[in-house]
């Protein structure tokens, strides 16, 4: 792939980004994210005040951002941190001992909250106050209970945010440097067309010829005949995952009825809706343990 094509992508991966963030905050009083994973620092606004968040891969099923709270749909072993150089107190329900660090300092407050690896699924709700902050200038402790707070006050009704305005379009990125080989370029195509997916499931449109090159760019076309030749679980990724995503759908075993992982929005993400999937494949060809492996008798089955 050449230099201009790898300008191409990197351009469109910092538009359809920015794109993506205009249609959920703030706009919106409420917004629903499936199948999270936060691997570095992401930026949102609750009420007036901007967060900084942090999770570990695979972090959530689902997150939900309203004008007041943040609810975090947690797998198990799975971390979320939120700060804010605002210094609000953060009230949250969390179980006894979830919380392992919440902190006061000097130039911002934060909390931790870790589900440990043994606990199913649950929905931990952070609601930082648009009105107190917490006290002092520094110190801070790890570790806290469930349902408990950095101190925090009941917050008050925060006043409806004003409407943004209609943000400007993104600025032409500087060339990037020559990227090492054609591997590259085409892992950052992957996460442009699943950014897209994103995209397209949040009310955005982009042309079905720009969608169609993305798809190219990755080496996607064939997806749907591709070998299936390694071990494939929550996590994995690779055309691999979207030809067995194109398969399921295709055989009555349906990823998704609507957005990512739906008829003709396969991804290259091994998620929990495509685990749910392929569970039902494995119990209705009495494959045993039907736990959303695809491991070698699923493979056999398919005739691989």
């Amino acid at each position: 792939m050449t230099i201009s094509t790898y300008n191409k992508v990197t351009a469109l991966v910092l538009a359809i980004t920015v794109a993506a963030m205009v249609l959920v905050l703030p706009q919106t009083t409420r917004a629903a994210f499936d199948d999270v994973s936060i691997a570095t620092d992401t930026v949102l606004t609750i009420g007036a005040i901007s967060f900084t968040i942090t999770g570990t891969a695979d972090l959530s099923e689902t997150i939900e951002v309203t004008t007041t709270t943040v609810a975090f749909q947690m797998e198990a072993g799975s971390t979320i941190s939120m700060k804010s150089t605002a210094r609000p107190l953060f009230g949250h329900n969390a179980p006894s001992g979830w919380v392992t660090q919440a902190q006061c300092l000097a130039g911002e407050s934060n909390i931790t909250i870790t589900a440990p690896a043994a606990v199913s699924q649950t929905t931990v709700t952070v609601t930082p106050s648009q009105t107190e902050t917490c006290g002092g200038s520094g110190g801070g402790g790890g570790g806290g209970g469930g349902g408990g707070s950095t101190t925090p006050a009941t917050p008050a009704t925060p006043a409806t945010p004003a409407t943004p305005t209609t943000p400007a379009v993104p600025a032409t990125p500087a060339t990037p440097a020559t990227p090492g080989n054609a591997s590259e370029v085409k892992a950052l195509a992957l996460q442009l067309y699943n950014l897209i997916q994103v995209y397209k499931s949040l009310g955005g449109t982009i042309s079905a010829s720009t969608e169609a090159a993305v798809k190219a760019w990755a080496g996607l076309n064939a997806s749907a005949s591709a070998s299936f030749n390694r071990d494939l679980q929550v996590g994995s990724t690779g055309e691999d995952v979207m030809a067995l995503q194109v398969w399921l759908n295709a055989n009555g075993y349906t990823v998704a009825s609507t957005g990512p992982g739906s008829s003709g929005n396969e991804t290259t993400r091994f998620g929990a809706a495509t685990r749910a999937a392929l569970i039902k494949y494995q119990k209705a060809m009495g494959i045993t343990p039907a736990a959303g492996y695809f491991g070698a008798k699923t493979r056999a089955s398919l005739g691989y």
